[in-house]
């Protein structure tokens, strides 16, 4: 994009204004536009920020401690085919998606690539981005982001209606949406309520008070191990199935005399990597655009600490498109790791829109469905479909993928199954078949 053309003109607040000329751009340009978080993974932030403008024109590359997301959005949102990179955890991650939201007149949304800075990354690892950045060439990393595919992800929304509309609001303020009598936040990864966000909740105080003690990932994966442990003995979650109720699809759930722990997920990676849901036994895999979160529950800090170590499962619930949770006493809570105090409340807990994410190419699944993903974009540019056709073919496409890579199909069978659905389609939809379209 170093050749991309930019001039500035005085608007009507006297502030210059920069714009993009997309007519520089060769048609199979595909432009990038990242953004890094400079504080996350200690050093790295800044020291990507200074590769990457090495990489690519300085005007692609965005640190979010000093500009504000929405006005690189707007300014690159008339590029066709434009990609997005973001440099973080997943709480940028989210950011980023929130920024995208909240821009309607950007349509359709540019898909979202991660690179993993930090701890956690658990949404980077559903995603085959990996868990963190090992000082990789930057030169390669923006070819896999080049050669990534696209893939849905649901975005879900969390009310909270306060028992006592009186009290002060504990949740994450940065997260806050306002409706009358009632709190909204939005998750990507996972809910919890109990002993894994008690832990979340101390690392998070023990932070925020003695930040000098927080200097590197692995000293902070060994405090963040203390703290869980001290709930071994303390069981502060105990007897959880008496003051919280799960409604699940409008059906009452009963939970385990054990439980210390209930967590609703989204995606199949918990805590940096732990896999919380296994198909079978009357239960569907997990997925993460299937417009239904898995509820497991857990039995303690131990049993937590068992999965980290992949020596024992979470205890599986259900799977459910709507879920409310009834809380008669205050418990820890926390979405995608970000805790606090919750008082006695009622939560619903629903879809609320799906984000087009980026997911790393390692096999021909992916790149069929990177094929496919170009096809349809120029057939709908070319006005052959229209872009609900579009998006309705990949949709179903995203999610067949996602299907036959948890059970574990071969490449050749799964790029098969995708051949044949865009033959299908196409041919019902425009008369044509794949072959006409190279």
């Amino acid at each position: 994009m170093r050749k991309i053309s930019r001039h500035t003109a005085n608007g009507g607040d006297n502030h210059p204004i920069i714009s993009i000329d997309p007519s520089f751009l060769p048609d199979d340009a595909s432009p990038l536009l990242v953004f890094v978080n400079s504080r996350s993974g200690g050093q790295l932030g800044g020291y990507l920020t200074s590769q990457l403008k090495q990489n690519l024109n300085p005007l692609q590359v965005v640190d979010l401690h000093k500009t504000d997301p929405k006005f690189a959005l707007r300014l690159f949102s008339n590029l066709p085919k434009l990609r997005i990179m973001v440099c973080g955890g997943d709480g940028t991650v989210a950011w980023i998606l929130q920024a995208l939201e909240e821009l309607v007149e950007i349509d359709p949304k540019p898909p979202v690539g991660i690179l993993p800075l930090g701890t956690g990354n658990d949404l980077a690892r559903v995603l085959g981005w990996g868990g963190g950045y090992y000082n990789d060439l930057v030169s390669e990393l923006l070819v896999q982001i080049q050669e990534a595919h696209p893939a849905v992800l649901d975005r879900w929304e969390v009310g909270i209606i306060p028992a006592d509309p009186e009290g002060p609001p504990p949740s994450p303020k940065k997260r806050r949406r306002h409706r009358p009598g009632t709190e909204t936040l939005v998750f990507q990864n996972y809910l919890g309520i109990g002993v894994d966000a008690q832990a979340a909740l101390r690392f998070h105080r023990t932070r925020n008070i003695r930040p000098h003690l927080f200097f590197s990932a692995t000293t902070n994966k060994i405090l963040y191990g203390l703290f869980g442990a001290r709930d071994f003995v303390e069981h502060s979650c105990a007897g959880m199935n008496q003051h919280v109720h799960v409604i699940a699809d409008g059906v009452r759930r009963d939970l385990p005399p054990e439980t210390e722990g209930i967590i609703l997920l989204n995606i199949n990676s918990f805590a940096g990597g732990v896999r919380m849901w296994e198909g079978g036994d009357g239960h569907g895999n997990s997925s993460m655009q299937d417009g239904m979160v898995d509820v497991v529950v857990v039995f303690g800090a131990l049993h937590l600490g068992q999965l980290n170590w992949g020596v024992d499962k979470p205890v599986r619930i259900c799977q459910a498109r709507d879920v409310k949770v009834i809380v008669e006493k205050g418990f820890p809570m926390h979405v995608d790791g970000e805790p606090w105090e919750q008082p006695a409340c009622t939560i619903d807990i629903k879809l609320r829109n799906k984000a087009l994410m980026l997911r790393r190419t390692a096999d021909a699944s992916g790149m069929t469905v990177k094929k496919m993903a170009d096809t349809l974009e120029w057939a709908r540019k070319h006005e052959i479909i229209s872009n609900d056709q579009r998006e309705m073919i990949m949709n179903e496409a995203y999610r067949r993928a996602e299907s036959d890579r948890s059970s574990g199909s071969q490449p050749h069978s799964r790029s098969a199954s995708l051949g044949n659905l865009f033959d299908r389609h196409m041919r019902a939809k425009s008369g044509s078949s794949i072959e006409d379209f190279y």
